[in-house]
């Protein structure tokens, strides 16, 4: 309502739009703690065979998109019907996040490659070298960029999801290419 109220200089719509921008990052925040505390309260339901390949497919589709806006080539390597134990809305969590990094985290007409085999999942993309070390990269609030986008709970989440499914996850990076591994 702030924001529509006539008269506003453009300094007080500048200041009332950062205000906005805060508190939505604020809601994200409490939102991924808010996951973060379910996955480790175990809250979430019971395993079931989810067909990975499939979903990885429907999410590739669904950051397509995203990923053509930022001049971005994904090559998929996905094998048939991958089945996994897994709650599917943590499944649906974990490929989002890797997606996403692997998205926000690249270069303009950079690639990502996503490879999956009954044996692991692998996204592989382009990218400047992260500040931190990798393995330091998967703790709370440590982000490869300083981007306001980024929360640094992403990676978080994809280790919290690893560990309850008793999954590795490590993360390399090498000669300009970020390398993400899950091991089941």
């Amino acid at each position: 309502l702030l924001l529509e109220t006539p008269g506003l200089s453009d300094e007080q719509m500048q200041l009332v739009q950062e205000s906005r921008d805060a508190l939505t990052r604020l809601s994200k925040m409490g939102e991924a703690l808010l996951l973060l505390t379910k996955i480790e309260n175990l809250e979430f339901t019971t395993p079931e065979p989810v067909n990975f390949s499939k979903l990885l497919q429907k999410e590739l589709t669904i950051f397509s998109e995203l990923a053509e806006m930022r001049g971005l080539k994904i090559t998929p390597d996905i094998q048939p019907d991958i089945l996994l134990p897994i709650n599917p809305s943590l499944a649906t969590i974990l490929i989002g996040n890797l997606l996403k990094n692997a998205i926000r985290h690249n270069i303009k007409n950079g690639w990502i490659k996503v490879q999956l085999t009954d044996k692991q999942l692998v996204v592989e993309n382009t990218g400047t070298e992260p500040p931190a070390p990798t393995e330091q990269l998967f703790e709370r609030f440590r982000k490869s960029s300083q981007s306001g986008k980024s929360l640094g709970l992403g990676l978080a989440i994809v280790k919290k999801i690893c560990a309850v499914q008793h999954w590795k996850a490590n993360y390399d990076y090498k000669e300009g290419v970020h390398r993400l591994g899950i091991s089941f």
